[in-house]
């Protein structure tokens, strides 16, 4: 197999969806996500405040003759993938990749090892203040906490990282809707989201210019 070596930057949007297309797998001799809630939220307040978030190293094959066997990340659906020319193992970053596609999918399953299925919130105030750590929250699903943060997503107050299941008014939107709209730029929405939105607390604190994770660098990504 030919080995090539590169870098470039990975937008967060397209790392999603290269992880929901079975494009980028976890080779089986690697551990599965390990990381603890508070670990994917520290993860999250890092990207809030725009931190490097590290390299992630790949090894780009043909899917029809893998190098050896591959798994999918954690959570995501088992369902056959679509054929593809290429994909990627995950060498490294895996915890990270796995993380990411956790919080912002949120899906009906724990964080593993023996874990509570748990949800992640963006604090509007605490966010625009600056304040990033407070800003990111993560509540077991169903708890007093978790209720207070929906409560709190009724009222424009927070958004959730991901889908919240239950009846809820359809005007009410997560960050992975506004970082996967469609339109010539994946994440532009986002940003100008969070650029013409103030404090709900306090009207004249005034336009932020903040934009969530700086959807156009937030990964760089090898291949060898």
């Amino acid at each position: 197999m030919p080995l090539t070596k590169g870098h470039t930057r990975l937008r967060l949007p397209d790392l999603l969806s290269r992880v929901s297309s079975h494009e980028f797998l976890i080779p089986e001799f690697q551990r599965d996500l390990v990381w603890k809630p508070e670990q994917v939220r520290e993860l999250l307040v890092s990207l809030v405040r725009g931190d490097f978030a590290g390299v992630i190293l790949l090894l780009e094959f043909n899917p029809t003759s893998p190098p050896f066997h591959h798994k999918a990340v954690y959570a995501v659906p088992s369902s056959p993938p679509p054929p593809l020319t290429h994909a990627y193992s995950v060498l490294d970053g895996q915890q990270r990749i796995s993380a990411l596609y956790y919080a912002f999918h949120h899906p009906n399953l724990p964080l593993p090892p023996k874990g509570k299925v748990v949800r992640f919130f963006l604090k509007l105030d605490p966010f625009l203040k600056g304040d990033f750590d407070e800003a990111v929250v993560v509540e077991r699903n169903g708890s007093p906490g978790f209720k207070d943060l929906v409560d709190e997503w009724y009222r424009g107050e927070a958004l959730p990282f991901g889908p919240i299941s239950g009846p809820h008014p359809p005007h009410l939107i997560t960050l992975y809707d506004l970082l996967m709209a469609p339109g010539p730029s994946a994440g532009s929405l986002l940003d100008a989201y969070l650029s013409g939105t103030s404090s709900p607390h306090a009207p004249s604190f005034g336009n932020s210019k903040l934009a969530l994770m700086h959807p156009g660098d937030s990964y760089a990504r090898g291949t060898t």
